[in-house]
């Protein structure tokens, strides 16, 4: 289950709180006191809609085949409540009636290289084999990006004395042998009488070695070449993406607009989510562009965030009013359905304690949770571990387990803790609460 960091406990609708994924047990091979975990499993909302956002499923796809295009939706939800579930429901229910949509993941990728991904996967998904595509386009994007030198023609310029002395500094082994070998040709072509044949042959190579000598002291041959950076990285990106993104329907291989989910945005510090809605804005500003951005998030978190860089509420309200052409929220759960669904999640875990105790439990977790499910999983899990742990070597009930559990994740998430008349406190230890 992954943990998101810095969220907060409100009370949320029952089609919010549609959980990431199925739950199902983990505790296959393991001895009766090893803990048993609730873990996430991809699930089909057709047929397991726990939290009736089926219906909600097949709305957005309509709302986002007929946005105008470019358009940005945010789907505004709190932590844990299915966001991203409803948005792979999505993106498998357009891509069934053939609109091509991605789905970008901003917290396991890099922030710099978000317009990059997006780009190739937009690219992929607009051909028939993605794999191929992908590589060609991160090979084009890179060539794009990269640097390159251009050469020009080679010249012969007269050394000052400060650069002559300092070239025979740089190399005063070559310059020794240099002198060495003209003096040596010198003494010979004196030494050797005129009538020798060998006179000629050293006299030519103490010339040839004075003219070395002297060239390599007086003259340098330069070869001037330029390293040519593109106009901008940016630059190069958007001519591409241009280029995918504004063929019509009928010169394209999809229909409709091109849809691209962009998940975990408020995950992300300030500066790395101002920065990644700079990079998609760039995207979204294409004039003709095809593509519908859409974006679940925890918008109250997410202004958080963007108010500890900007240094202001308002203004980071606002941006996000400007940036997005439609906001969403969820629905708010009804408690008592989440109580049933804890209730089931505990039953599955805990199957040989007592109905009151199991109970208890789910009541806890509920309690703690604010209307999250991936919540009351953490902290059913959470007393599953403890209790695996413990109800061998002490006395200590499952219910006070769940609320040490259900404490932490609720001090963790900002919440009030539970109070103390709720079944696990540690006050309710001796008496029926």
């Amino acid at each position: 289950m992954t943990v998101e960091r810095g969220a907060t406990i409100r009370n949320v609708s029952l089609q919010e709180a549609a959980p990431e994924h199925m739950i199902t047990t983990a505790s296959d091979n393991q001895s009766a006191s090893a803990p048993s975990w609730l873990r996430d499993v991809r699930i089909n909302l057709r047929t397991d809609d726990r939290f009736g956002v089926d219906g909600l499923v097949d709305r957005l796809v309509q709302l986002l085949i007929r946005a105008p295009q470019p358009f940005t939706l945010s789907l505004s939800g709190e932590w844990g409540v299915g966001k991203s579930t409803i948005a792979e429901a999505v993106v498998d229910r357009l891509t069934e009636q053939g609109i091509r949509a991605v789905a970008i993941d901003v917290w396991t990728s890099d922030v710099a290289d978000l317009r990059r991904n997006v780009v190739i996967e937009v690219g992929a998904a607009l051909t028939d084999d993605p794999d191929a595509a992908r590589k060609r386009i991160a090979g084009q994007i890179d060539d794009a990006r990269a640097s390159r030198t251009e050469t020009g023609t080679a010249r012969v310029q007269l050394r000052d004395a400060h650069d002559a002395w300092a070239n025979v500094a740089r190399h005063p082994m070559a310059f020794l042998l240099e002198v060495l070998l003209l003096e040596l040709a010198g003494v010979g072509a004196v030494a050797i009488g005129r009538d020798s044949g060998l006179q000629p042959v050293f006299s030519s190579l103490a010339t040839l070695m004075a003219t070395l000598l002297l060239t390599s002291v007086l003259f340098k041959i330069e070869t001037p070449s330029v390293t040519l950076e593109p106009a901008t990285a940016e630059l190069a990106l958007a001519t591409l993406f241009k280029s995918v993104v504004t063929v019509p329907p009928t010169e394209s291989t999809s229909v409709g607009p091109l849809v691209i989910v962009v998940d975990n945005l408020d995950r992300l510090s300030g500066a790395e989510a101002l920065k990644a809605l700079a990079e998609i804005r760039s995207l979204v500003d294409i004039p003709r562009s095809r593509c519908v951005f859409f974006i679940p998030i925890d918008r109250f978190r997410l202004a958080e965030h963007l108010e500890e860089t900007l240094g202001d509420a308002t203004a980071a309200s606002d941006y996000l009013e400007k940036f997005f052409n439609l906001d969403l929220p969820l629905p708010a759960p009804e408690p008592v359905d989440l109580a049933g669904w804890a209730m089931a999640q505990a039953s599955r875990l805990f199957p040989g304690v007592e109905e009151v105790e199991r109970r208890s439990v789910a009541e806890i977790a509920v309690t703690a949770a604010g209307g999250s499910p991936r919540t009351i999983i953490r902290i059913i899990n959470g007393a599953s571990t403890r209790y695996a742990a413990l109800h061998d070597t002490t006395t200590i009930q499952l219910r006070q387990l769940a609320f040490v559990a259900a404490t932490r994740a609720a001090t963790g998430r900002g919440a009030a803790p539970v109070h103390p008349n709720a079944p696990g406190h540690p006050s309710c230890a001796d008496r029926r609460c």
